[in-house]
């Protein structure tokens, strides 16, 4: 399913998510946003080929996956672990030169800073990456539905972005 979906990946399968050690975090997330498309597919296989109980699983669980706010949190995660990735790298490395981590650490930190400076200009980036995978999924992004009173924010809610 990978090789048809994704002929252009270098993954063959989709990797586990280890708590402790974070450049293979790194890499499990990374190659679930890559997979991202042979997943829904193997899902939908199962949906309409798949026994009652693994059909409803595998619809409950697409539905998920494609739910706007799970497709905006894992490309944040991306877009983060990416900044992050060389640090963990160098953490993790046999030798490690604190100094050069240091280095990367205030990298990381600086970016950060200017992400959060500039988190329209951010945002809009990550947004039109979730809108492009959203698009080829035939997945709508719209605004979740407002309250008649809004508590927290004082702007009305019209643009899903």
């Amino acid at each position: 399913m990978i090789s048809l979906m994704c002929p252009e990946s270098t993954r063959q399968r989709l990797l586990g998510l280890c708590e402790t050690r974070w450049v293979e975090k790194h890499d499990a997330v990374l190659s679930f946003v890559s997979l991202f498309e042979a997943v829904i597919a193997a899902l939908e296989e199962i949906q309409d080929n798949g026994s009652g109980e693994s059909s409803a699983q595998a619809n409950s669980l697409a539905l998920a996956l494609l739910s706007p706010a799970f497709l905006v949190s894992l490309h944040v995660a991306k877009n983060v672990l990416a900044l992050t990735l060389p640090l963990s790298k160098r953490l993790q490395s046999s030798s490690i030169d604190m100094s050069a981590a240091m280095d990367d650490l205030h990298l990381v930190q600086e970016t950060i800073q200017n992400d959060r400076d500039s988190a329209t200009a951010s945002f809009s980036k990550i947004f039109a990456q979730v809108q492009a995978v959203a698009n080829k999924m035939n997945v709508e992004i719209t605004s979740r539905r407002a309250g008649v009173r809004q508590q927290d924010r004082g702007v009305a809610l019209e643009n899903p972005e």
